[in-house]
Order: structure tokens, then sequence, then C-alpha cells
């Protein structure tokens, strides 16, 4: 044993620490902080001796962790699925057939990263560093099927609104979806898509409106679109930004269609696409076209899984629930002649939660 007064070598510190403190672990850093995990773990740790609360924050937190777990497996499960079902792709028109669209699902995953700055030089002047860079916003979205990753970048000169107003907005966001969904068709008739839980970006009524739309029209039977928890957000398009990211800090970029060349040769399975570089790529103003048409979806804020499917005697259904299996709302996304909706609502117990057409004893979910 080492003596008071004494030192010794790094190496040996750590094979003293590894024989007899490896149940001692150094925290890491954490990002994007659940605040519900925040708050119950403060009053756990840090309360009072006496708070006869502790015990109830306990089994809260123990209770939300679980809930946060249950979410990520089902997310990773349905990335699984859809990956061994590609398979099935013909190896020439890459397409599916017929019968096997029916069944197949496109599944999609989609954020927001942090804004950059350009021009970048990875040795700054220091009188650059009081000018004002040109904000370039980066929207991604992952195939998961492939694994491949679509950067979107705008800045802004053409994002949506004026100087970059509204371009996190719901119009920002369903524009890019459509253009995406339009370039990838290959015959699926279901749609999967999994987003974080932010209200005026993702869950609202101009996202279900967009979506009915897609059912409207014919393009799916089915979309089924899940948040994921907040605070335990940590998905497909997180990892491909922190790819990018890196490649950001170690090259000097100056202009944004040097950053989209930059990243797609440095970024593997990844495909990027410039607002000034894609006519295809069209701003649209959903957010009016649904509002015109659909009213709020009630119990929207509270509900994490939401279904779309046709009806054909009453249209297109939406059904949500804050857990599957639990209790789902349903509401008819009906789009009357005079532009106001006709939106019902019912409370569904879980022996009614079954596809339309199937045996009640089959499915029980949402």
């Amino acid at each position: 044993m080492v003596g008071p007064g004494q030192a010794v070598k790094q190496q040996n510190f750590y094979d003293i620490w590894d024989k007899y403190a490896r149940h001692i672990k150094i925290r890491r850093a954490h990002t994007d902080m659940c605040n519900v995990c925040d708050k119950l773990i403060s009053r756990i740790y840090h309360g009072p001796r006496d708070d006869t609360g502790k015990q109830a924050a306990k089994a809260q937190w123990e209770a939300h962790l679980e809930h946060a777990a249950q979410q990520r497996a089902q997310y990773r499960e349905k990335v699984l699925m859809n990956k061994l079902q590609y398979k099935n792709l013909d190896p020439e028109t890459k397409k599916f057939s017929t019968i096997d669209g029916r069944t197949a699902v496109c599944v999609v995953s989609f954020d927001f990263t942090q804004s950059v700055g350009l021009p970048h030089p990875t040795d700054q002047a220091g009188a650059i560093y009081f000018k004002s860079p040109l904000g370039v916003h980066i929207f991604g979205l992952v195939d998961e099927s492939n694994s491949r990753v679509y950067y979107f970048f705008m800045n802004e000169s053409n994002c949506i609104g004026l100087d970059g107003k509204d371009s996190h907005g719901p119009n920002s966001v369903l524009s890019m979806l459509d253009f995406f969904l339009k370039q990838s068709d290959n015959g699926e008739r279901s749609l999967c898509i999994y987003a974080d839980n932010c209200t005026g970006q993702n869950k609202n009524r101009f996202t279900m409106g967009y979506l009915a739309h897609l059912i409207k029209t014919g393009r799916y039977d089915t979309i089924e679109i899940h948040f994921l928890p907040p605070g335990h957000t940590k998905f497909s398009p997180d990892a491909f930004f922190g790819l990018l990211k890196r490649i950001f800090r170690r090259f000097s970029i100056d202009l944004p269609h040097e950053m989209k060349t930059e990243i797609a040769t440095k970024v593997a399975s990844s495909h990027t696409f410039d607002k000034d570089d894609e006519p295809e790529w069209i701003w649209k103003d959903i957010k009016t076209f649904a509002e015109d048409r659909y009213e709020s979806v009630p119990g929207i804020n509270g509900s994490y899984h939401f279904k779309l499917h046709r009806d054909e005697e009453r249209g297109v259904i939406l059904r949500h629930c804050a857990k599957e299996g639990g209790p789902t709302t349903e509401v008819l996304m009906e789009a009357a002649q005079n532009k106001t909706s006709i939106v019902r609502t019912r409370k569904l117990s879980s022996k009614f939660l079954r596809p339309v057409g199937s045996p009640q004893r089959e499915s029980k979910n949402c």
C-alpha cells in the first residue's frame, strides 16, 4: 500500500482504482436533459430528510423511466422490422411488388439540429469574430430502412420566412417531408414517422391534417406518427448530426454550396439538399391549407402515438393515445365543403382498439 505523502504512477493509480473502486463511476456530461427527471432527482437526492414525498417521487421517476424505455424499445423494434422487410425489394426496380407493397412500411425519423454560421474558418482572425455570420438551418431526415440520412440546408436568404423567420415551423417541416416522400417512393402503402415532442413544430393539427390529406389522396393506406417523450428523444438523426458537426469543426467552409459538397463527400450514407439547388423543393403553406379544413385535435398534447387510416363509410379516422394499449381517442378527420372541419371524438376502451375490418380478438392496441 502507498503511505501518506507518497505518489504513484498514473497506471498504478488506474490499477488500484480498477481493483478496489470499480463500482465508482465518473458521471458523464448530459445533453437535452429531461425536465421531469431533473425535478424528481432533485426531490429524491436533495430534498429534506423528513420529506414524506420522496418515496412517491422515486416511484414516479421509476415509472417515467420505464415509460421512456418502452418507447425507445418500440422504436428500435420498428426500425429493425423495417430493415428486414426491405430485403424484399426488387433488385432491378428498387420497388416493392404490388402484393409486398401492401404490407411494406416506410419508416422515417426527422429533427432539426442547432444552426451554424458561415463562413466558418478553422483559424479565425480576430476581426471576423465581431461579424454577423450567415445563419444556416439544418434539417435531418433518416430513412430507417437503409440508415441513409438526408440533410436539408437552408439559410436566411432562402428559408420560408424573411430573415430566417418560421424556419422551424410546421410549414417548413411538412414542405421538406413532402419533398422527400415524392422523391423516395418504393411502393409502400404505409408510412411510419418518428419525431420529437415539439408541439409548435411537429405535434399539431397542421401535421395531422397533412397526413390525413395523404390518405385522402390515396398516397398511403395507413400512417403512424410517434413522438418520443421530451428529454428522451435520442434517435437516428442525432447520430448523423454528430457526424455533421464533427466535420464542420475540422474544415473551413465559406459558402452554403461548399457545406453541401463537404458533408456529402465525408458523411457516408448521406444525401444533401441545398434550397437554391433544388427546384422541386418548394415552400408550401400547408398550415393555411389544414387550418381551413381541420380544427384542433382533442387531447393531442397528452398523446404520443397517432394512427390514421381510411374508413370506407366515415372517411379518414385518427386514433391517438398516451400509451400503446391504453385508452384511445378517436377523431373523424373529415373536411366539409364550406371549409370548416367536422371533428367527432369518442373514447375507446382497449377492446375496441383494432384495425378496421379485423376480428375483435386480434389487436388491442391503438
